[in-house]
């Protein structure tokens, strides 16, 4: 996101991600993101879900907690009108079982799109699925 700042910053790599979602009334309508993880979005998932993106443990403990926490922090950079509680419940309430598999597979294209190619070789625990089709997702190797 261009800032007003002497400040420069770098762009990490984003990822779109596009939901069709149905309000109670049988309305459609449509939200676009662009996802990514720099360090502020780890940071952020870390000091809110208390489990290390670094090391890969949060793929292995993706719930609807994590999950949510790991989109809000991802669309930040991007979408900065969602940095609130309330933009994390207003991002939640975007979530539901039948696009949580979608909003994953998102989060691991927009992680590794983060991670340096000279990284991207390094030893890894890889991504796995789970028998919910939900990715166990990458580390950042050792």
């Amino acid at each position: 996101m261009p800032s007003h700042t002497a400040l420069r910053r770098r762009i990490t790599p984003s990822v779109p991600l596009r939901l069709t979602l149905t309000n109670d009334d049988g309305q459609e309508f449509s939200v676009e993101f662009r996802l990514s993880f720099d360090f502020n979005a780890m940071a952020e998932i870390e000091e809110r879900a208390g489990v290390s993106m670094l090391d890969g443990e949060i793929w292995k403990h993706l719930s609807a907690r994590t999950l949510r926490i790991m989109f809000w922090a991802s669309a930040l950079h991007h979408h900065p009108e969602f940095r609130s509680d309330e933009g994390l419940e207003v991002v939640g309430s975007y979530m539901d079982p039948s696009n949580a598999g979608t909003i994953a597979e998102a989060l691991e294209r927009a992680f590794v799109a983060s991670v340096p190619a000279t990284a991207q070789g390094a030893p890894t625990d890889g991504p796995t699925t789970a028998t919910d089709g939900v990715s166990s997702g990458p580390s950042l190797g050792e």
